[in-house]
C-alpha cells in the first residue's frame, strides 16, 4: 500500500537586505521532504537545493545571491512561489 502525505507550506517570507544573501523563511505543517528552487524571470532554474527531510515548524535558509545579476527572481518552496528583487 502507498501512503500519500500532503506537505503544506504555510507561508514563505523572503528577505534580501543586501545583494549578498537572501533569507528564505517558511513554515511547514508536518515532517517531510522540501525542495527549494531559485528561478530567474525567464523561467530558468538558477539554483536548486535538493529535497531534504525537514521536521515541521519554522525553517530558515540563507542563499548566497552575490553571483546573481540585478533583476527579478522567484523562489519556489514546495508548491509556493514568491518573487524577490536583487538590485
Amino acid at each position: 500500500h502507498w501512503m500519500i502525505v500532503l506537505l503544506l507550506i504555510h507561508y514563505v517570507y523572503i528577505r534580501n537586505p543586501n545583494n549578498n544573501f537572501t533569507r528564505i523563511e517558511f513554515c511547514q505543517s508536518e515532517n517531510g521532504n522540501v525542495k527549494i528552487d531559485v528561478i530567474n524571470a525567464t523561467g530558468t532554474v538558477m539554483e536548486s537545493i535538493p529535497k531534504a527531510f525537514e521536521t515541521s515548524g519554522l525553517k530558515l535558509v540563507e542563499l548566497d545571491t552575490s553571483q546573481y545579476k540585478s533583476g527579478v527572481y522567484f523562489v519556489r518552496v514546495g508548491s509556493r512561489v514568491m518573487k524577490f528583487l536583487i538590485g
